[in-house]
């Protein structure tokens, strides 16, 4: 039985691995004889979003304050008795 080198394709480190094994559906399963190659790290893209602040000055109301009511006397001949609710 001979021994050679093989690669983990899990880890990607060189194992010593007798050399059935390369060809056994069960026991070559995780080793290759050529090394996998190098996983690259997925590219990060960065964004930049650039946020400037502005201080608007408070507004001044435009609008003027509303006039007080004036609470006007009933016009003659109206008074609450006379009403009738059901109009």
């Amino acid at each position: 039985m001979a021994l050679i080198d093989a690669y983990d394709t899990r880890t990607g480190k060189r194992v010593t691995v007798p050399d059935h094994w390369i060809d056994h559906p069960v026991l070559g399963r995780g080793y290759a004889l050529t090394p996998s190659p190098p996983k690259t790290p997925p590219q990060t893209v960065v964004v930049v979003v650039s946020v400037r602040q502005v201080r608007r000055p408070a507004k001044k109301d435009a609008t003027p304050a509303p006039a007080a009511v004036e609470k006007l006397a009933p016009a003659a001949g109206d008074t609450e008795q006379e009403s009738d609710p059901r109009c």
